[in-house]
C-alpha cells in the first residue's frame, strides 16, 4: 500500500470462530479469505471509510456505510446556519448510559493552547475528525482515533470565537482552513494541500481571510484587516468573558464577501459584494442562501478599524440576503434591534432567521428567511452573568430553540420548557439528537434529554470553554480542550463514545 511505520497495525487470526476478537466500528481494513464470517466484519469495520477485501471473490470490495442518522459537523456551529447542531442522531440516545467509550487517545492537552481563550470548534465530515491546538491541526480516524495526518502553520490562530466566526469548514473529501489572507484547502484523508485560495482585490492594506464557509459548490469567505481577528491567549483578561466594552467585546467584521466556484479542478472567483461593514457573527447560510446584517454608518465604513466596539457599529443596519452561488442581491431590511455589546448572532433554517443579542439579557428575534419580514421576538435574563453565561450561543433543532433556561417553539416564540439543564462553568450547549451536550452538573460533560428532562453526566470529563463536544460521525467527539483548568481533577484526553445500539448495527443507512 505505500503505508509504513506506526500507521498500520495488523492482526493477524488463524481461526476466528465466528467472532473477531475486537470491539464494533474500530477497523480500517479486512482482508478476508471468504464470506464466511460476514456479519462479524461488517460489525468491527469503520462506518463509512471501511474496507473489507474479499480473496476469494477477486479481490472484491466491500464499502461499509455510513451509521444509520449519522451526521456530519462541518462549520464552527454545526452547519453553514449557525444552528449549533446537525442531523446526527445518536441512535436515540439522550443519556449517558446509553453510550461506551470507543476510543481514547491523542491529542492531549499539550496540543492546544489552554481552555479559556475560546478556540474554534473541531469539525468532522467523511468520518473524520479535525481538531485545531496551538498554531497546529491534526485530523483523526472518528471512530477509532488513529491519527491520519497533522501540520504545522505559524499563523494559524484565532481564539474569542464568539465575537468572530470560525476559521474553517469541511466537507466529504476538503477541508478549507483560513490562514492569513488564504484558504489552505486541503485533501481530508492524506493532508494534501491540493491548493490556495486568496482573499480578492488589490488591496492597499493588508488584509485577511474572515469567515469560510462551503456552501453547496461555492467557497464563501470574508474579508477583514490583518489585526482584526483576536489571536492573545495570555492572561486573564485573553478569557473573553467581560461584558460590554471590556476588554474582548468588540466584534470582529469584515468589508466584502465573496464566493469562488469549486466546480472546477482550480477554485475560481464567482462574485464579491461589498456594500457596508459585516458583522462576523451574524455571516450564516441555509438553502443556498447567504445572510449576514451589515452597518452602512459612515462613521464605521470609513474607520480602518474592524474590531469595533464603537456605538456607531448599532445603527443604520441592514439584514441583508444573497444567492450564495452568484451574490445576486435577493432583499435587504433594515433592522434596529437591541444592541449586542456582549455578543450578536445570528443563525439560519431554510424558513427562519433567528438574531440574538446580548447586552444585559438576551434579546431574540426571528425574522422570514424568505422576504425578511419580522416575526416574533422575546427578552430574557440571563442564568448567570459570568462563566459563558451572559454569551451562550443558542441551539436550533428542528422546530424549537434553546437558549438558558429556556426552550421556545420556533414558529410562535411560546416558551415550551424553563427547565434546560443548568449549566456549570463556561461551555456553550450543542444540540446533539433528541438531547442537549453542555458543561452541567459539578462543570462534568452532561445531556440533558429534551423528553424527559432528566440530566446524566460523565464524571471527571470536563469540555473547552466553549465549543469542543461534538455529536457526529454517529458518535460523541471530544478532542482534547480542557487543559490548563484548575478547577477539577479532570482527565485531560481525547475521547469517541459511541451509543451502544450502533455496537450490533451494521444495516445501511
Amino acid at each position: 500500500s505505500g503505508v509504513q511505520g506506526s500507521r498500520v497495525n495488523v492482526l493477524k487470526i488463524e481461526d476466528l470462530k465466528g467472532e473477531i476478537p475486537l470491539t464494533s466500528c474500530m477497523i480500517n481494513l479486512v482482508v478476508s479469505f471468504d464470506r464466511n464470517e460476514d456479519e462479524e466484519i461488517k460489525r468491527v469495520l469503520v462506518p463509512g471509510r471501511g474496507r473489507a477485501v474479499f480473496v476469494s471473490e477477486n479481490d472484491r470490495v466491500y464499502a461499509r456505510p455510513k451509521l444509520p442518522g449519522s451526521g456530519d459537523w462541518t462549520h464552527q456551529y454545526g452547519d453553514a446556519g449557525n444552528t449549533t447542531s446537525t442531523k446526527e442522531t445518536l441512535a436515540g440516545a439522550t443519556g449517558t448510559h446509553e453510550f461506551t467509550i470507543q476510543w481514547v487517545g491523542r491529542p492531549g492537552a499539550d496540543f492546544g493552547i489552554d481552555r479559556n481563550p475560546r478556540m474554534p470548534a473541531p469539525l468532522s465530515s467523511g468520518g473524520r475528525l479535525f481538531h485545531q491546538g496551538m498554531n497546529r491541526l491534526v485530523a483523526l480516524d472518528a471512530h477509532n482515533g488513529s491519527v491520519l495526518w497533522s501540520i504545522e502553520a505559524p499563523d494559524l490562530r484565532r481564539v474569542n470565537i464568539p465575537r468572530d466566526c470560525g476559521n474553517w469548514c469541511a466537507d466529504k473529501n476538503n477541508l478549507y482552513v483560513a490562514i492569513k489572507d488564504l484558504a489552505w484547502i486541503f485533501d481530508s484523508e492524506s493532508g494534501e494541500r491540493l491548493q490556495t485560495v486568496k482573499v480578492p482585490g488589490d488591496q492597499a492594506a493588508e488584509v485577511e481571510w474572515g469567515y469560510i464557509g462551503r456552501i453547496a459548490d461555492t467557497l464563501v469567505g470574508s474579508s477583514t484587516t490583518a489585526d482584526a481577528s483576536y489571536k492573545s491567549f495570555w492572561s486573564g483578561k485573553m478569557w473573553y468573558d467581560g461584558k460590554g466594552g471590556e476588554v474582548g467585546t468588540q466584534q470582529v467584521c469584515s468589508d466584502k464577501i465573496f464566493g469562488y466556484s469549486l466546480k472546477g479542478p482550480e477554485a475560481k472567483l464567482s462574485w464579491q459584494y461589498e456594500n457596508g461593514v459585516i458583522l462576523n457573527p451574524t455571516i450564516s447560510c441555509a438553502d443556498g442562501y447567504l445572510y449576514f446584517v451589515e452597518t452602512r454608518n459612515t462613521e464605521i465604513t470609513l474607520q480602518e478599524n474592524r474590531r469595533i466596539s464603537d456605538k456607531s457599529l448599532w445603527l443604520d443596519q441592514f439584514l441583508v440576503c444573497i444567492n450564495a452561488e452568484n451574490g445576486k442581491l435577493i432583499w435587504e431590511k433594515p433592522i434596529d434591534t437591541e444592541d449586542g455589546l456582549i455578543t450578536f448572532y445570528l443563525q439560519a433554517t431554510n424558513d427562519q432567521l433567528i438574531l440574538t443579542a446580548s447586552n444585559t439579557k438576551f434579546h431574540i428575534y426571528t425574522f422570514d428567511a424568505k422576504t425578511g419580514e419580522s416575526g416574533w421576538s422575546k427578552s430574557s435574563n440571563w442564568a448567570d452573568d459570568h462563566h459563558s453565561g451572559h454569551m451562550q450561543h443558542p441551539v436550533v433543532t428542528k422546530d424549537k430553540l434553546y437558549l438558558q433556561p429556556n426552550g421556545y417553539d420556533l414558529n410562535s416564540g411560546e416558551i415550551l420548557t424553563t427547565k434546560m439543564g443548568k449549566r456549570e462553568g463556561c461551555h456553550t450547549y450543542v444540540g446533539a439528537g433528541d438531547a442537549l451536550l453542555y458543561r452541567g452538573k459539578s462543570r462534568q460533560i452532561s445531556m440533558w434529554s429534551k423528553e424527559t428532562e432528566s440530566v446524566t453526566s460523565w464524571p471527571r470529563l470536563r469540555p473547552s470553554c466553549w465549543l469542543n463536544t461534538i455529536p457526529a460521525s454517529g458518535m460523541i467527539l471530544i478532542p482534547e480542550g480542557g487543559g490548563g483548568c484548575s478547577c477539577g481533577g479532570w482527565m485531560e484526553t481525547s475521547l469517541g463514545f459511541i451509543p451502544r445500539k450502533h455496537l450490533n448495527n451494521t444495516a445501511a443507512e
